[in-house]
């Protein structure tokens, strides 16, 4: 039987769907605690020690006294953080 246009790109697409399988296995979503309404997670570059990171912690923890009921959870990225927007569930 001859291949068709529809069965090559069948099989290309399934091909490249396994391909890409390894390469977003770190891409897992988030933890299903991550998912509480009650909780803004907030992806940013400012830790402890970046310039700019105390400004921004007085600013949070002011949040967290004028919002009782909202957590703050903060994921402190590296210095791609394009890339981080990217790779994760927002």
């Amino acid at each position: 039987s001859s291949l068709t246009r529809r069965d090559l790109l069948a099989a290309g697409s399934g091909l490249a769907a396994a391909a890409a399988l390894p390469a977003l296995s770190g891409c897992s979503s988030l933890a299903s605690a991550d998912s509480d309404p009650d909780t803004l997670v907030v992806h940013t570059q400012l830790g402890t020690t970046a310039p700019g990171s105390p400004t921004y912690l007085a600013a949070v923890d002011r949040f967290r006294e004028e919002n009782p009921g909202v957590k703050v959870k903060n994921l402190v990225n590296g210095d791609d953080l394009a890339q981080v927007y990217e790779t994760s569930r927002l």
